[in-house]
């Protein structure tokens, strides 16, 4: 009587995790501390899938682990197609409640705190099973961010040039030359001499009026250097010195009676909506694109 062919076990994925811990690990007791399970189950596991391949992937001793040949092109072309197929297979089982989970905003601080936070609130009414995660910050943190995959939507004043990232124009931001009440009619000759609050050393938006309206010769007289547009509103609010903001900070300010916008020195600069370039959205990502997308057409 013939002997019966044992049949090859499945594969398993918990092999391919197993593996991965001891190979960064090279240790069977710190893969287990990892994977919270117990070292002869490591052991066994790493069998099954030696087994399962008909190769050796680790060379084992009593004081040291290494990967084999076939262990290190294992580690090289494996891992990475099978961790890609994992999350595909996690989004397609998913795909029925896609429209859920946690959202990364980042967006310029008064621009976030006098639009934007309104606007995400409403957006989570209509779609409570979406957290909504909004970080105020500069635009070299929101480039890192995405870059990084730390935010997966960031709202900057520049198109990015990075391939990886994708763009859209998003809407226009107002910014106005802000003076204490007294100087709201000052002549031009009085403003180029005034002394001036700035965002940071180099002001991009004081910058840009400076050039636009007075000089390229002469630099503004910056007095005072703070990173907060507020801060530059309070400081014109105290009397005797000129700021440039987003015009839309102005409407929340505590003393905005004592500041006034010159109606001759208004301009407006775009900002854009960016997003980590991919195959294809979530639908929670998809959902909140489209909605900040149509507040571009209507801003209201």
């Amino acid at each position: 009587m013939s002997k019966e062919t044992v049949p090859q076990s499945e594969f398993n994925w918990q092999w391919v995790d197993t593996f991965r811990a001891l190979a960064e690990t090279l240790s069977f007791s710190a893969a287990a501390d990892r994977l919270g399970i117990a070292q002869s189950n490591v052991s066994r596991q790493i069998k099954l899938l030696e087994d399962h391949l008909a190769v050796n992937l680790f060379q084992r001793s009593r004081h040291a682990v290494s990967l084999t040949q076939e262990g290190v092109e294992f580690e090289r072309s494996v891992l990475p197609v099978t961790s890609e197929l994992k999350q595909r297979l996690q989004a397609f089982r998913h795909l029925k409640h896609e429209e859920e989970g946690l959202i990364r905003l980042g967006c310029f601080l008064e621009f976030g705190q006098s639009y934007v936070c309104e606007k995400m609130l409403e957006f989570q009414r209509l779609h409570p099973r979406i957290e909504i995660q909004l970080s105020y910050l500069n635009e070299s943190e929101i480039l890192q961010g995405l870059s990084e995959g730390k935010l997966d939507f960031g709202i900057l004043s520049q198109a990015p040039l990075l391939e990886r990232l994708r763009v859209h124009p998003f809407m226009k931001q107002e910014i106005s030359l802000m003076v204490p009440a007294a100087m709201h009619r000052a002549p031009p000759e009085l403003i180029a001499e005034a002394p001036f609050a700035a965002y940071e050393n180099g002001d991009a938006l004081l910058s840009l009026l400076w050039l636009k309206s007075f000089s390229r010769r002469k630099r503004p007289n910056v007095r005072f250097v703070v990173n907060s547009h507020r801060s530059i509103l309070d400081a014109v609010a105290t009397g005797g010195i000129l700021g440039v903001a987003p015009t839309l900070s102005l409407e929340s300010h505590p003393h905005k009676d004592r500041i006034r916008i010159h109606s001759d020195y208004s301009f407006e600069v775009p900002l854009f909506l960016s997003y980590p370039s991919r195959d294809w959205l979530p639908k929670k990502d998809l959902a909140l694109k489209q909605y900040l997308l149509s507040l571009a057409k209507n801003p209201n």
